[in-house]
């Protein structure tokens, strides 16, 4: 299996770890996956092609890395008002069973369960008290939705991964970031020289766990309800858990070393969202109708309704 977080991240450690171990155990040996990072066996925006072809068996992969492949996917970069992996993890599961297109960016593998990543947030090394303070300047970003909304209130994107992002900082004059607070940890981001967060829960991005077809049907009835009744549902909660304690002790950490965040109140929090999500919205559309997707309207208002709810029930 070739995951999306190395192996040092609280998810790998604290989750996939222990679902690998639960299910060698409960299939006494018979199962044994063993986790190696992202870009080891193969870089991650070709891990769905990998598992497609059986070149490997088990695979992890934020669905922004193959856009082409999981479009309706990308619903999650419409902001929605999400504050957690928990929430956006369960909206967008509750989609995925509601809505057969979705289904069908799945069909090539045995898909294990969906999550979702901790809302992006916008870092800055220049004051934030209103949109206006982003025109013209050059914000680091890893997502086409998060560089639409960018663009649409005047900023510069600047869209790399986010492995990258510490070593290209100074070189490519940025003044800030849109990134979730699980990753600081990762990739040296926990140096950028940034001095200011706005807490506005920007949108985020749904990711996915499965299996080689061929691998999961070569294995005996009993073994393959084994691994379905570790994954699922109670998988991805699992995992949203890990992410959003991630993103917590990320950000308490980073403000004990001086970061200043800020929680707009809600008249300026709507400025900003005013200012950001029509960008996000269209682009979205634009994108399914390009696929051809003739619902998109209703898919769009039904995913919002499934966002409201899991947000009221805190998850």
């Amino acid at each position: 299996m070739s995951g999306s977080y190395p192996d040092t991240h609280p998810l790998v450690l604290e989750v996939l770890l222990p679902w690998a171990e639960e299910i060698r155990e409960k299939t006494q040996g018979r199962v044994v996956i063993t986790y190696y990072n992202p870009d080891l066996l193969f870089p991650e925006k070709t891990h769905f092609g990998a598992v497609r072809q059986g070149n490997l068996a088990l695979g992890q992969q934020f669905c922004g890395r193959s856009p082409e492949t999981f479009v309706l996917n990308s619903i999650l970069g419409v902001p929605a008002g999400l504050g957690s992996s928990g929430s956006a993890s369960a909206a967008i599961l509750r989609l995925y069973k509601s809505q057969p297109e979705m289904q069908r960016e799945y069909s090539a593998i045995k898909l294990l369960t969906l999550y979702a990543a901790p809302p992006f947030q916008l870092h800055s090394l220049f004051p934030l008290e209103s949109p206006e303070d982003l025109r013209g300047k050059r914000i680091l970003c890893s997502d086409s939705s998060l560089a639409a909304m960018l663009s649409a209130a005047g900023a510069i994107p600047l869209l790399l991964p986010e492995a990258s992002w510490a070593e290209s900082f100074s070189g490519l004059e940025a003044q800030g970031a849109l990134l979730s607070f699980d990753l600081f940890s990762l990739y040296n981001l926990d140096r950028l020289p940034l001095t200011r967060s706005i807490i506005l829960n920007i949108s985020t991005e749904a990711g996915w766990l499965g299996m080689n077809k061929s691998a999961w049907e070569s294995l005996p009835r009993n073994l393959r309800q084994i691994i379905e009744s570790s994954s699922g549902d109670g998988l991805s909660q699992r995992m949203a858990q890990a992410l959003d304690k991630a993103a917590g002790a990320n950000r308490g950490l980073l403000a004990e070393r001086g970061l200043l965040m800020r929680a707009p109140d809600e008249e300026e929090r709507r400025r900003w969202l005013e200012s950001l999500e029509p960008a996000a919205r269209s682009g979205w559309l634009e994108r399914m109708r390009t696929a051809r997707i003739g619902n998109a309207e209703k898919i769009l208002e039904r995913f919002m309704t499934f966002c409201r709810e899991s947000e009221s029930a805190g998850l």
